[in-house]
């Protein structure tokens, strides 16, 4: 039972530190893309308010990964995206030095909008 009981501790401990810093995104997104985006209004780049609804997580580590490859492999949620912006490429530019842990954070913080 102690093994048990250890070993259920530890998964837990382990899923938990898995999980991305929904703070760490959300400074993170006010601090390099509010520039460009904002919830509940159109900016420079396209109103952000419930992405998670029209985009997944893979998609989006995809979009900001490579933004051009993305749009042209033209699949629904790029389709959905291209409908709203009206334009015939991408204009978007992730910030340098967002990769890793970073991005994971600032995808997880745009899950919940």
């Amino acid at each position: 039972m102690k093994q048990l009981t250890f070993l259920l501790a530890f998964i837990f401990a382990v899923t938990v530190s898995a999980f991305a810093d929904v703070k760490a995104g959300e400074k993170l997104f006010f601090k390099k893309c509010k520039g460009c985006h904002a919830f509940g209004k159109k900016k420079m780049g396209p109103d952000l308010s419930g992405i998670s609804q029209r985009a997944n997580a893979e998609w989006l580590k995809k979009w900001l990964t490579d933004t051009k490859g993305t749009w042209a492999a033209d699949d629904p949620i790029t389709q959905n995206l291209k409908s709203r912006v009206k334009e015939k490429r991408p204009k978007h530019k992730t910030p340098r030095k967002l990769s890793g842990e970073k991005m994971d954070n600032l995808i997880e913080f745009l899950m919940t909008k």
